[in-house]
């Protein structure tokens, strides 16, 4: 077979459009890595809120919220009030046009609209249906609210983290809201797949109390197994020693001794201790998480008289996976990171100007390249949409803009009142 090693590819998913009713974090993770990957992207607010609550969710530059175009760039916006009859029937015809529709509203709400799934694939028996939420479609914490912290509260992720004799400490990101998103993302492209094998569409659902659960995948089989429940160790590993965070002289480096070898090159070629290399307590894995003190003492000893650039420099040339501990800062203005890998990308913002957003790190050599565009206005795409998907015409569209059921081209709210 003869790979295909044509430059220049379209991105894998165009012509794949996805109507997106996802607001916040999660959701909107999950679009945005679609559009990334060439999906046409429709954004459906709802007018009478203002649209996605991010829009209200500082930083902002001028009347634009940041966050907001973190999230949404590169997708398009139709403000259509999906309560009313016919905002509702308009969403149906586009749905008739459409290849996926995600949701992240509470479990009940899109029924509640008269689109639910069940609506959705008479209309369109093709169609994809991505539902994000707190807890999942059943069970007992089905109508509770969550956020983040809840979950991770919940999963059992945030005992996991910090010191044993201190409280437990949450991850410092949305780390529920965007793997719920990933996990979403898996789901339909799997089923847009089987859709097109078939002609048949699938529910896919991604909780965020499941998505983190599922990413303790290591940490919940010691408990599965024989029941001993792992404690919090900090920035320590459970079966590797040294393996964490430590200090140099002006800062903090990472340092991750995972084999035999390794532990090797730091006694001998780090440390000069050719007595700690031969040294039983030192021999394996097991023998060092048992000795961790030890150890930590003469690398604390030695890396505290140094940079963590040196630190670094030296761990690096004795081939020691090392790294220092980076702020966002550093990270932005790393060459790798920021440079190589063009991880912080710049967008040029309708009425601002360049606006810095953090890429997706998935890379599909010979695609051509997704344009990054202009997080939209509330509403921005109502007439260019309509028009060209349901062939409505200027007097029909002005019609629903003078009933209240599309809304109008309009500033964000909560971005005037910050002006």
């Amino acid at each position: 077979m003869q790979l295909h090693t044509e430059k220049n590819r379209s991105a894998v998913l165009k012509g794949v459009r996805v109507l997106d009713l996802t607001h916040v974090v999660s959701g909107p993770f999950a679009t945005l890595y679609l559009s990334m990957l060439g999906a046409e992207i429709i954004k459906i607010e709802n007018p009478r809120t203002q649209g996605d609550v991010s829009r209200a969710t500082g930083p902002f530059k001028g009347d634009v919220s940041l966050r907001f175009c973190s999230l949404n760039h590169s997708k398009h916006s139709v403000a259509l009030d999906l309560t009313t009859p016919e905002g509702r029937d308009i969403f149906l015809r586009m749905a008739k046009k459409s290849h996926i529709v995600i949701e992240n509203f509470r479990p009940g709400v899109m029924e509640k609209l008269g689109i639910g799934y069940d609506v959705l694939k008479r209309e369109n028996p093709r169609i994809v249906f991505g539902s994000l939420s707190g807890f999942g479609k059943d069970g007992p914490y089905r109508d509770l609210p969550a956020y983040d912290v809840i979950a991770q509260a919940l999963s059992g992720i945030m005992w996991l983290n910090g010191w044993e004799e201190d409280p437990p400490i949450k991850v410092g990101t949305s780390i529920a809201d965007v793997t719920a998103g990933l996990n979403l993302v898996i789901g339909v492209l799997a089923a847009l797949r089987e859709a097109e094998r078939t002609g048949e569409g699938r529910f896919v659902e991604v909780s965020l109390i499941d998505s983190l659960v599922s990413l303790m995948i290591v940490d919940n089989q010691e408990y599965l197994f024989n029941g001993i429940l792992p404690e919090r160790i900090g920035n320590n590993n459970r079966k590797w020693a040294p393996y964490g965070v430590y200090r140099a002289s002006n800062g903090y480096f990472a340092i991750g001794v995972g084999s035999d070898e390794f532990f090797q090159r730091l006694a001998l070629d780090i440390f000069n201790r050719p007595d700690m290399a031969a040294d039983p307590r030192f021999a394996s894995h097991t023998a060092r998480v048992e000795h961790r003190e030890l150890i930590d003492d003469v690398l604390n000893q030695w890396a505290g008289t140094l940079s963590v650039k040196e630190v670094c420099r030296a761990l690096g040339e004795a081939g020691i996976p090392c790294a220092p501990v980076n702020t966002i800062g550093d990270a932005v203005a790393d060459e790798h990171i920021g440079g190589a890998r063009q991880m912080f990308p710049s967008l040029d913002q309708e009425g601002i100007g360049p606006v810095p957003v953090t890429q997706i790190p998935l890379r599909i050599h010979d695609m051509e390249d997704v344009p990054l565009t202009s997080a939209p206005r509330l509403g921005e795409q109502n007439g260019d949409i309509l028009c060209s998907l349901l062939n409505l015409s200027d007097d029909e569209i002005q019609g629903l803009i003078e009933r209240n059921i599309l809304g109008t081209h309009q500033v964000d709210r909560a971005s005037e009142e910050q002006g």
